[in-house]
């Protein structure tokens, strides 16, 4: 008996077909009820049912136009690549003691040559060649962490994170030793200070150790070789290779698996991303970074991480042994912190690391720190500055007084992304107003809570300023103009309705502030700009652009002395490839130098409340929108029959300390 016709493909040739009709397949609506078609048209079931017999075109059989190309490409792909591992291979099997790869420019011979030296017997080693190698080939990332301690400490990882890796393989990533000690003082010199998480002494008995005993994660070498390669003095087609090898092999490093050595990296890495200008679609590893302290407990002392609660977390990392190492993991959390602040502030991101969460004591002076003088720092909480009792007085320095304005910086940012006001709803105004006025009241807090030692970013008894404490009062300066820029240049509809001038004096003040410390800086030190000073020299010298050309008065002189800065700047992170056609756009104070100048000659209007940050640099635009979105409403008050400017003399509402609130001046303080 005839099988019913399922599929409508013709029966086999040794049964003799029932169906007579035209068409060589089933019906549709036979098809999908799985019975036998006449294959008339239309076919009996269809007429029985009353259907529309419908038959659709059988598919063709066979490969698809283009596809055997596809796979022949496909095909000299993967026999590329096969050829190109056979040769990393080759030099691995010399360096392992196997005789090498025959050379040949067939595929099948090349492949026999490996597999024959692969299985061919190695000669028996000695027992202490046996245990050397275990040790070299030991991963650090499989022990516990340690950040101070010295010899005799395991080999760290190798690059590729293989414990099977050779000491060969190593070099291969690594620049020569000679090389490296240069690298790594040129990194203490020029970038450490803005990111200091690596203890100097300890570091540099670890560069000196020998035979693999104690000496740095290879992972940290490499986040420190792509990080100055360019400061290096030859040519460019060697750095090119040295920093994207190193590169890529922190990254894989990174995603491997996670460890203090490798959140070190990682700090050194988005450190050079960030600087270097590529868009905040290449910062991932800050994104990265901020999760993993928070899985390794890094956002709370170790003696508040109680563990007696219902559920207890897992936990990562040992103990602390020692008061710098404990310093160590502390300065890591702080760098990662900065980071993710810079990163929300100048694109308008929501912050990773929330200072809820944070039970964190501030990081001490530099100094205590490299001479492992154990000192106790206070809590962050930037709410409350006031010492408790069982903290050291002169414990924190620069840094910590950064981690400080930086949050009041965020602060700011947070309340100018979240927060409107609808002009027309006196509720509204008040509640605006008095957020307004209590970030205000923080920022003149944390200047008059200063102690007298770091109360101003000068030069020290020693010649030298210290590069945080710096960029702490450059940070802080600029909240104040990002507050008071917002009702410093309103739109023209609210220009002569709202307390513009006193607002524009305050910012002015600010942005005078900034090119008077940077200029210092600049003329007094040798280090790199990081990505924040770039960025609180490109808002500095953008309200005083906004200034000149809101009230049609001349540019202020101190916007040539910050983007001098900022070229400076530029000059600087180019390092040593300058001369081999760096431009001043491969980096993110080229490009905010460049966006600034470019700005100040078209002599466009210009929008205070766009983010700093573009993905794409070479887009420039400052217009200002017809109306600011923060002010809502329009020439009267709905309801209330009363004009704006009536609005912010009205009884009850609290505005009439707008005037005072918007000059801000060093006789508030009490300086």
């Amino acid at each position: 008996m005839a099988a019913n016709d399922y599929s409508g493909a013709p029966s086999s040739a040794t049964s003799a077909p029932e169906e007579t009709g035209s068409h060589a397949g089933a019906c549709t609506l036979c098809r999908r009820k799985k019975q036998k078609c006449s294959r008339d048209d239309p076919c009996r079931s269809c007429i029985a049912s009353g259907s529309v017999c419908v038959y659709e075109d059988g598919q063709r059989r066979g490969a698809k136009p283009g596809y055997i190309d596809a796979l022949v490409k496909r095909m000299d792909t993967l026999e590329a690549l096969v050829l190109g591992q056979s040769l990393l291979l080759s030099n691995t099997l010399s360096a392992e003691g196997l005789p090498p790869v025959q050379e040949s420019t067939n595929l099948e011979d090349r492949l026999t040559s490996v597999r024959q030296a692969l299985l061919k017997p190695q000669p028996q080693q000695s027992l202490p060649v046996q245990a050397k190698r275990q040790r070299t080939q030991s991963s650090v990332a499989d022990s516990p962490a340690s950040i101070s301690s010295v010899p005799p400490n395991p080999a760290p990882a190798s690059v590729l994170g293989s414990s099977t890796s050779s000491l060969a393989a190593r070099q291969k990533v690594l620049p020569p030793p000679s090389m490296m000690r240069d690298l790594v003082n040129i990194y203490f010199t020029r970038i450490h200070p803005w990111i200091p998480i690596l203890h100097e002494p300890t570091f540099e008995a670890m560069m000196r150790a020998k035979d693999g005993y104690g000496q740095p994660a290879d992972v940290v070498l490499q986040a420190i070789t792509s990080a100055t390669i360019r400061f290096y003095n030859t040519d460019r087609q060697t750095q090119d290779l040295y920093h994207s090898r190193c590169h890529d092999a922190v990254v894989l490093a990174s995603m491997d698996r996670f460890s203090v050595e490798t959140l070190q990296a990682s700090i050194i890495l988005a450190f050079n991303t960030v600087g270097a200008g590529r868009g905040p679609r290449s910062w991932s590893l800050v994104a990265s970074a901020t999760r993993i302290v928070e899985q390794l407990g890094l956002a709370v002392e170790e003696e508040d991480a109680a563990q007696d609660k219902l559920l207890n977390r897992i936990g990562f990392l040992p103990s602390a042994k020692t008061p710098t190492e404990r310093e160590s993991l502390r300065r890591i959390f702080w760098c990662i912190f900065l980071q993710d602040r810079f990163c929300s502030v100048s694109t308008g991101w929501n912050t990773s690391l929330t200072s809820t969460d944070i039970k964190r004591r501030l990081p001490v002076e530099g100094c205590f720190w490299r001479d492992r003088v154990d000192k106790k720092a206070r809590y962050f909480d930037i709410d409350n500055l006031t010492i408790d009792p069982a903290d050291d007085i002169d414990a924190i320095g620069g840094l910590a007084y950064l981690v400080e304005a930086s949050e009041c910086l965020n602060r700011v940012a947070t309340f100018l992304l979240r927060e409107t006001v609808d002009i027309s709803n006196n509720d509204s105004l008040r509640r605006w107003f008095e957020l307004f006025q209590s970030l205000d009241a923080m920022l003149v807090r944390w200047k008059t809570f200063l102690p007298a030692r770091w109360q101003v970013a000068g030069i020290d008894a020693t010649g030298k300023m210290d590069e945080n404490l710096t960029l702490a009062h450059i940070t802080h300066n600029t909240s104040v103009i990002m507050l008071h820029q917002i009702i410093a240049y309103p739109d023209s509809t609210f220009r002569h309705r709202l307390p513009s001038q006193n607002a524009a004096k305050t910012c002015n003040a600010a942005a005078t502030e900034i090119a008077t410390i940077a200029a210092k800086f600049v003329a007094n030190t040798i280090v790199v700009l990081p990505p924040a000073l770039s960025f609180c020299l490109f808002t500095a010298a953008r309200v005083l652009l906004a200034d000149s050309n809101h009230f049609g008065t001349p540019l202020d002189q101190n916007f040539e002395i910050l983007l001098q800065a900022l070229r400076e700047g530029s000059a600087r992170w180019t390092g040593a490839g300058q001369v081999h056609g760096f431009g001043a756009m491969d980096n993110l104070a080229g490009q905010f130098a460049e966006r600034i100048d470019a700005a100040r000659r078209s002599r466009s209007p210009i929008n205070v409340r766009s983010v700093a940050l573009l993905e794409e640099p070479q887009i420039v635009s400052f217009a200002s929108p017809p109306v600011p979105e923060v002010f809502k409403g329009g020439e009267a008050v709905a309801g209330l029959g009363v004009g704006v400017d009536e609005l912010f003399s009205m009884s009850g509402t609290g505005v009439g300390n707008f005037e005072r609130i918007f000059t801000w001046t060093d006789e508030m303080i009490g300086q």
